[in-house]
């Protein structure tokens, strides 16, 4: 019984605060009027706790006004205005095979080799570089370069200028013209029929027995075989003697073809016209 009394005197000591404590009731003097967190907020909040507003993200505005398409590479937040680049690749200085800046540079060369400057461009060579008509040399059996083909006229039996490797139907000798027939061969051209005068002519530069051998096609040619007596006349093919030219025009029930033209006693311009007119 006696420890309950003194039990009993001492919460009245501490409801009372005899002894120096105190009992704190809702509403009173004592009763804090906020509780932490409180006053001004900082870091990625502004304005005052416990209402702050949010106004960075990881140290970032937020965007005012604007889409938000995502965020980079700190975690802040992007709009769509600062996303677009307003330059977008290619840009800034050219390099390669071209010079100036992009957006609108210039091809100053082609796989790497210098574009020729007023020359006449012929085609590229094994390294897909453009190459000139002073710098180039043609194949296919033409002779000369390309800056101008050598159509000097021969002092002796010989020819310059264009030529193929075509096969003869007949034993042709040097100086005979002949005509590409349906079969892929040389045969001895005449001006009797439109079939033999007509197509693709050359003249044989050597005697070709049968096999394949070296036509000219365009070019200037002596040959000892021919006898011409008027300079700058023109030269037709002969509707009486097969593979003969002949300074005569062919008679009437011909065909008439101009092949070329004299250059000397023994040699002439070979240029054949297209043209072949019935007599």
């Amino acid at each position: 019984m006696k420890k309950i009394l003194i039990l009993v005197f001492t919460l009245c000591l501490f409801l009372t605060g005899t002894a120096g404590a105190q009992f704190i009731t809702p509403g009173s003097a004592a009763s804090p009027s906020s509780l932490p967190p409180n006053g001004s907020a900082s870091g990625d909040l502004s304005g005052s706790y416990p209402g702050p507003t949010v106004a960075k993200v990881n140290g970032g505005s937020v965007p005012a006004s604007k889409t938000v398409v995502g965020t980079d590479s700190n975690s802040r937040l992007i709009d769509a205005s600062s996303a677009i680049p307003t330059a977008l690749p290619p840009n800034g200085p050219a390099s390669g095979d071209l010079s100036g800046s992009y957006p609108g540079p210039t091809v100053s060369q082609v796989n790497g080799s210098a574009i020729p400057a007023s020359k006449a461009i012929v085609g590229t060579d094994s390294n897909r570089k453009i190459i000139d008509a002073t710098g180039a040399t043609l194949s296919n059996n033409t002779t000369g370069s390309a800056g101008g083909l050598n159509h000097s006229i021969p002092a002796t039996a010989g020819y310059n200028g264009e030529t193929i490797t075509l096969t003869s139907a007949q034993t042709t000798a040097p100086g005979k013209v002949c005509f590409y027939d349906s079969s892929g061969t040389m045969t001895l051209a005449q001006a009797n029929a439109y079939a033999t005068a007509q197509g693709n002519l050359g003249i044989a530069t050597v005697e070709i027995d049968s096999a394949a051998g070296v036509f000219l096609q365009d070019g200037y040619m002596y040959c000892s075989n021919w006898t011409f007596t008027t300079l700058g006349a023109p030269v037709y093919i002969s509707a009486t003697a097969p593979g003969t030219l002949t300074q005569t025009a062919p008679a009437s029930g011909n065909f008439v073809r101009i092949v070329g033209y004299v250059t000397g006693t023994h040699s002439i311009r070979f240029h054949p016209d297209n043209t072949v007119v019935g007599n």
